[in-house]
């Protein structure tokens, strides 16, 4: 059940779901500004380190509370834990093997009191060894699409294609308002938490200024490439499309032009009968894998370039299992 007290003294509360990643949790924390008006909330999934307990110390300002799970979940059951105990006027997701940028607390105060719903912020990305990461492109992608040019395909794909909820600073009474949780999942579990986001939300800004650098780290969840964690992210593409064709017209179906390519390609990387599968069950679903479309987003020579250059950096901490 969700706290629906809003404490007006908290601005904000960072949430942070954690799992055996102590030494990084800590240079997150040191990137935290230590105010008063701040809620930090860590959600351990069992990591059973005895150096955890220490952190309750680790702020003099900061209201801080440190949650410890007697059972090994995953990372939507931990947001959904922060989340029930949050209560500051705004909500952020941080995970703990990213950090902030400096001037955090004067970028986002700003908007503290502004009427906006969501606060969409430009990342950062880098991998463990300080190289370009890629996570961040196409984000930036999007954002600067609906920037130059904010028609209604551009909104939609800002609506529906962020998923990521480190891109954006979140009003806690949306959250309240729509009941909105995170699919309790190993994988993806932020799709259809940041879509209800970006189906209800009605004022939105974006804030030049960059906040959040997400990190590639040999054996995170992000960088596993196995059957499972595809499917799981297969099923999560697949829950999206039968929610949003419940919500929008099907000529805004058309513009979103949910894709299952990303994941097929992928697939194909563990097997070809294991692609084949995939490509199955997305055509059952009514999912297009190849579309005009999608190839002439990948047509934009300047976004391929980086895209190439940081993937070559990245794909050397990715996992197959």
């Amino acid at each position: 059940m969700l706290n629906k007290e809003i404490r007006p003294e908290i601005l904000l509360s960072i949430i942070i779901p954690h799992y055996k990643t102590y030494e990084l949790l800590i240079k997150l924390l040191k990137t935290i500004p230590d105010k008063p008006s701040i809620e930090v909330i860590i959600v351990d999934d069992l990591s059973n380190d005895s150096r955890l307990k220490s952190l309750e110390g680790f702020f003099e300002n900061v209201k801080f509370n440190l949650i410890l799970n007697d059972y090994h979940s995953n990372a939507g059951h931990c947001r959904n834990v922060g989340l029930s105990l949050a209560s500051g006027k705004w909500l952020f997701f941080a995970d703990s093997d990213d950090f902030f940028l400096d001037n955090l607390y004067d970028n986002i105060s700003c908007y503290f009191n502004s009427d906006n719903d969501v606060v969409y912020y430009y990342p950062a990305s880098k991998n463990e060894h300080g190289e370009q990461g890629a996570r961040h492109l196409i984000y930036e992608k999007i954002f600067n699409s609906y920037v130059k040019n904010p028609n209604e395909i551009n909104l939609l794909s800002l609506r529906f294609k962020t998923h990521a909820v480190w891109a954006k600073l979140i009003k806690r009474q949306l959250i309240l308002d729509n009941e909105i949780k995170f699919d309790e999942i190993a994988f993806a579990n932020d799709v259809m938490f940041s879509t209800r986001v970006g189906l209800h939300m009605k004022k939105f800004a974006f804030a030049p200024e960059k906040i959040y650098c997400v990190t590639r780290r040999y054996g995170s969840l992000t960088v596993t490439l196995s059957r499972e964690s595809l499917l799981i992210r297969m099923y999560a593409l697949i829950n999206q499309y039968n929610f949003l064709k419940n919500k929008v017209t099907i000529h805004k179906m058309k513009q979103i032009n949910i894709s299952g390519l990303h994941i097929f390609m992928k697939s194909l990387r563990c097997s070809i009968c294991f692609g084949i599968k995939v490509y199955i069950i997305f055509r059952k679903n009514n999912i297009p894998v190849f579309r005009k479309m999608t190839f002439i987003e990948y047509c934009d020579v300047k976004y391929l370039v980086k895209k190439i250059i940081a993937f070559k950096n990245d794909a050397k901490y990715e996992v197959k299992k």
